[in-house]
């Protein structure tokens, strides 16, 4: 990922890069990304505490994508596995969630309100699946399905998702209709 002059497009496209990494180390789970997000994860922290111009493209979406790198090298360190049930669902998430952060990207240029107002109902949606992940984890948690360190990842990526989705509804609601 290079860091180019900054306009608000090529910070969200940084992040959707970043996020694509993240997935493919989850996908793989692999230490052979360690090295990597480890990078990906300073970088993202230390753009949250930047000069972002928040009304554009908020810091906060730097710091949740820094947190799943976070949750997705502790899975590969501690050799944790999930559910197919589980991966399907974190795979849905990081789908969705870098294709809504290419929708963004694309209103931040054209102000489109249409894309807006799709934008503002993915996240929405998004949100509601996350709720009924939670309940359906909850259940895997009780059956024994689900080990409880691996349920404190799973959780800890549930909650980043959250926060990018936030990120994404917050900035977007603030552009103009």
């Amino acid at each position: 990922m290079q860091y180019q002059a900054w306009m608000p497009e090529n910070y969200v496209e940084a992040l959707r890069e970043g996020l694509k990494l993240v997935y493919t180390a989850f996908l793989k789970h692999n230490p052979k990304y360690l090295p990597e997000l480890e990078i990906l994860t300073k970088k993202l922290q230390k753009w949250a505490q930047g000069n972002i111009p928040s009304a554009l493209a908020p810091p906060s979406l730097a710091l949740s994508i820094s947190q799943l790198s976070i949750a997705v090298q502790n899975k590969i360190r501690e050799g944790l596995l999930f559910s197919d049930k589980a991966v399907a669902e974190v795979r849905e998430l990081f789908e969705g969630t870098e294709e809504l952060l290419g929708h963004f990207q694309d209103l931040l240029l054209t102000r489109n309100s249409v894309l807006r107002q799709y934008i503002l109902g993915k996240a929405s949606e998004f949100e509601e699946k996350m709720r009924h992940f939670a309940t359906e984890h909850e259940e895997r948690l009780i059956k024994g399905i689900c080990l409880p360190r691996s349920s404190t990842v799973y959780l800890a990526l549930l909650d980043a998702f959250k926060e990018v989705l936030w990120g994404l509804k917050e900035a977007a609601s603030k552009m103009a209709p």
